[in-house]
């Protein structure tokens, strides 16, 4: 894989990662006790604008000219490059006016949830963007179903266990009864329907190398690497299951709630380095 392609392979993990926490933290949005999990929403609603400021700053190390970004929106009409800047754009702004409506003044409630949905919204497009983006005919390994699957598996895994770890962190600090509730088993709904879809992807959606005028030819990762992307998986749903189980114990060990989103992230970066790393064109 040529080093230039890292950036790419932080860049749309990170974005991928804001959109999946806009999507994770949605039950908390819309629960009646809309207050009682105000800093938890706040938080990810900076963590996530953060995110994806940051991915947008990444994304510009892979052009040799980073203003020719601002060039690629004239060609919305036959690029899904332009439509790539443009959705990442939006989302960051959508997110910026969110914390800046809430860091003002608090709307109402309906207002409040229309602003969040509407940019949970936006991070799925985006997601959808980039995934179109890559499946191009001259490159089998990224032209199927599989990659729009690989994207948002990777969002919802790691939004939905970065939003688990944040609601049971700010229960303790808040001395509240780290129960099982109704929104806590939707993100954990989420993230293990996450790994539920990187499953099926493996199994049945993987794109063989097809025997073709192939012009650039794959130089795919070091088994050793996949090896581990599957033992932090099976390490990530673990330790969720254990934390879920014995999450009175933590108390005093906040960060540990944030173990099965540590393990994931590790197994999404192999597994875009794997994907990047998959590329081959055929054709001249």
């Amino acid at each position: 894989m040529l080093h230039t392609e890292w950036s790419l392979v932080f860049f749309t993990t990170i974005a991928q990662w804001a959109a999946g926490i806009m999507i994770a933290v949605l039950p908390f949005v819309f629960a009646k006790n809309q207050n009682r999990f105000a800093k938890l929403n706040h938080t990810a609603f900076y963590f996530a604008a953060g995110l994806i400021f940051g991915a947008l700053v990444l994304s510009f190390f892979h052009l040799n000219n980073p203003v020719n970004a601002f060039y690629a929106l004239g060609n919305l009409e036959t690029s899904w490059l332009s439509w790539e800047i443009l959705l990442v754009s939006v989302f960051l702004f959508c997110l910026v006016l969110v914390n800046l409506i809430l860091h003002i003044k608090t709307p109402e409630a309906i207002y409040y949830k229309t602003f969040i949905l509407v940019t949970a919204i936006m991070g799925v497009i985006m997601v959808y963007t980039m995934s179109q983006l890559y499946m191009i005919p001259t490159v089998p390994a990224w032209n199927g179903i599989s990659t729009m699957i690989e994207f948002y598996s990777t969002a919802l895994l790691m939004g939905a266990t970065f939003v688990l770890g944040l609601s049971f962190h700010y229960r303790t600090k808040t001395n509240q009864k780290i129960a099982p509730a109704n929104k806590t088993r939707v993100v954990v709904s989420i993230a293990l329907l996450a790994v539920v879809l990187i499953l099926i992807n493996v199994l049945f959606f993987n794109q063989p190398v097809k025997q073709a005028n192939i012009a650039f030819k794959p130089e795919p990762l070091n088994q050793s690497f996949l090896f581990l992307r599957w033992i932090t998986i099976a390490l990530g749903a673990g330790s969720m299951f254990y934390i879920i189980h014995k999450r009175d114990r933590l108390k005093n060990m906040r960060l540990a709630f944030y173990l099965p989103f540590a393990f994931f992230l590790i197994s999404e970066l192999i597994a875009r380095a794997a994907f990047y790393a998959s590329f081959y064109r055929i054709g001249l």
